[in-house]
């Protein structure tokens, strides 16, 4: 349709608040596993904890990954769940 504007993508932060209202979580029981520095920023601007993995795209170690702050960083799956 002719002047119609497609909605502004959302940032990070605001697809990780909507995903907890919608799974009515509150912030205090939810984590955020992810492998790059997007992933780090997002979950500290939605109020959430953050779980750095080396395994993916993003982080290649874990100092780099410290710099943002994660609760923990994890070389594999399994690590992850021994966290949980």
């Amino acid at each position: 349709m002719l002047g119609t504007h497609a909605a502004a993508p959302k940032t990070k932060a605001q697809l990780l608040e909507e995903c907890l209202d919608r799974l009515q979580c509150a912030k205090g029981h939810a984590v955020l596993v992810g492998d790059s520095k997007y992933d780090a920023e997002g979950a500290q601007q939605a109020g959430i904890d953050f779980i750095a993995v080396t395994y993916g795209f993003g982080f290649k170690s874990g100092s780099v990954a410290a710099a943002y702050s994660p609760v923990a960083v994890c070389r594999t799956a399994e690590e992850i769940g021994n966290i949980l």
